[in-house]
């Protein structure tokens, strides 16, 4: 994963996730939870406001939201595809066009609860 794609609070919260899929999953799991969200970083740098994109303006502006599950189609070979993914990713777009990652987050949080002075740095 390029890391200047995430915060340092997102590179955080992958490790997190990672290592929670390994332990009740197994390293399969691991692996394909990995691919996802390299597979959801790469749709959201390619195009930032295309499908699955939601914009939330309540947190601040170019702020966005990025269903996992929305990348699902993206992995490759489908055997590597998780079937259930409940994470999103948290991204601001910058003036330049270019993202970054803030949280990584399960679906059941809700984004303002998380977001804090290192989301973006």
């Amino acid at each position: 994963m390029e890391s200047r794609a995430y915060s340092t609070t997102a590179r955080q919260d992958i490790l997190e996730i990672l290592d929670e899929s390994m332990l009740n999953f197994g390293y399969d799991a691991y692996l394909r939870y990995e691919a996802l969200i390299v597979a959801a970083t790469k749709a959201v740098r390619d195009n930032p406001k295309g499908i699955g994109c939601k914009p939330l303006p309540e947190l601040g502006e170019n702020i966005y939201q990025y269903q996992l599950a929305t990348a699902k189609h993206r992995v490759k070979p489908p055997a590597m595809r998780v079937k259930n993914p409940r994470h999103y990713l948290l991204y601001r777009i910058h003036s330049d066009g270019s993202v970054l990652i803030g949280r990584v987050l399960h679906d059941r949080t809700l984004p303002a609860h998380y977001i804090t002075a290192d989301t973006w740095n």
